[in-house]
């Protein structure tokens, strides 16, 4: 079965962005999980088979669930969340998935990532500018459509 199927399927769907136990797929790189290659293997195929308005819901519920996440630690949530982000609008881009704007989600988006980034800014971290290009860049691909910089 497709993993992403299988995390909609089990309520497992922040795993699943997360990449905890059977949904972790490891970049070579550097051996963390990589995001790109579980939308590449799992996301996109599922689109194929059940179509996009049924992965676009998952999605959201999956954005949301990670949003809502306070139980993670704000980078590791922020971060990961801002990866998703990147690669859903990237795959749009690319005309590979037909993106949702995430209405109902900007206001929850922004205020997370408007809070990751002055904590960033507070600490005098060199990572907030490569934050804030990376989310001018998913605005540029029609994500985030309210002001979050």
């Amino acid at each position: 079965m497709n993993l992403f199927e299988q995390a909609i399927e089990k309520n497992e769907l922040l795993n699943f962005a997360l990449g905890k136990d059977e949904y972790f797929v490891v970049d070579r790189d550097c051996g963390t999980h990589s995001v790109i290659s579980s939308w590449i293997n799992y996301i996109l195929p599922l689109c194929k088979t059940k179509g996009s308005d049924y992965v676009n819901i998952a999605i959201e519920e999956m954005i949301t669930q990670l949003v809502k996440a306070i139980e993670i630690e704000e980078p590791k949530r922020n971060e990961n969340l801002l990866y998703q982000l990147h690669v859903y609008y990237y795959l749009d881009s690319e005309k590979r998935i037909k993106a949702s704007p995430l209405t109902n989600l900007n206001v929850l988006l922004e205020k997370s990532l408007n809070n990751y980034v002055n904590l960033l800014n507070s600490k005098h971290d060199s990572n907030a500018n490569a934050f804030v290009n990376a989310i001018n860049l998913i605005k540029s691909r029609g994500g985030l459509l309210t002001k979050i910089i």
